[in-house]
Order: C-alpha cells, then structure tokens, then sequence
C-alpha cells in the first residue's frame, strides 16, 4: 500500500499513524512483521482552496489466511486498517487532526479513501 496524501486539514506539519489488524480466527503474520508505521512530518502546500500534505508514504506487510474448516459456510474476517492523520506544532505537541479505518479489500485493488 501507499500513503499518499492528506488534504483538507486545518493544520501544517502533518504525519499519518496507520496499523493493520489481524483477526484472531484463521490469521497470522511473519513474527518480525511490523504491522504498523508512521509517515514523515510534511508541511502542507495550497492547493486552491484546501492545503495538501504529500506524504508518497509505500508500506507492506503479510499475512496469512490459515482456513481449517472447508465445510464452514461462515465468511471469514478480515484485516482492518486503522489510520490517524495527526499534527505537530511549534513546541512539538502532536493533535489528532482525523482517523478512519477500513476493510482490506480481498482483491488488488486502487482506492481512494476520505477520512476526517
């Protein structure tokens, strides 16, 4: 994946703290897997009316469907990303400007996802 950009935030000096969560049933991850990160700070730049952080942040990361159980008709979880866009100011206080989360979609995919 890829964190982009951020826009519309009231603040500069932006970064995003994204993790993913696995569900418990039927999901593992590498042990050294890191399933979480964070961009660098980015000022903002205007872009008509809003101001734009660009961050071109790529992130990976795996994980692995362990399916058991062929007769269970139930669907499966799956993996959630959590995201907040924060900002830090002249004495290096961080607020939280925006969070979201989503579902992983199943299939690769380009999405676009507006969070506030």
């Amino acid at each position: 994946g890829e964190v982009v950009s951020a826009q519309g935030y009231e603040y500069d000096n932006l970064y995003v703290h994204f993790f993913v969560e696995l569900p418990t049933a039927h999901w593992s991850s590498p042990a050294f897997q890191q399933l979480s990160g964070v961009t660098q700070t980015c000022t903002t730049k205007s872009l008509g009316m809003d101001k734009v952080a660009h961050f071109s942040y790529p992130f990976t990361f795996e994980a692995f469907f362990l399916h058991e159980d062929e007769s269970s008709d139930a669907l499966p979880e799956w993996p959630v990303l959590y995201c907040e866009v924060l900002s830090l100011d002249f004495w290096q206080r961080y607020r939280v400007e925006g969070y979201g989360a989503v579902v992983l979609p199943a299939t690769p995919a380009t999405m676009t996802w507006p969070w506030h």
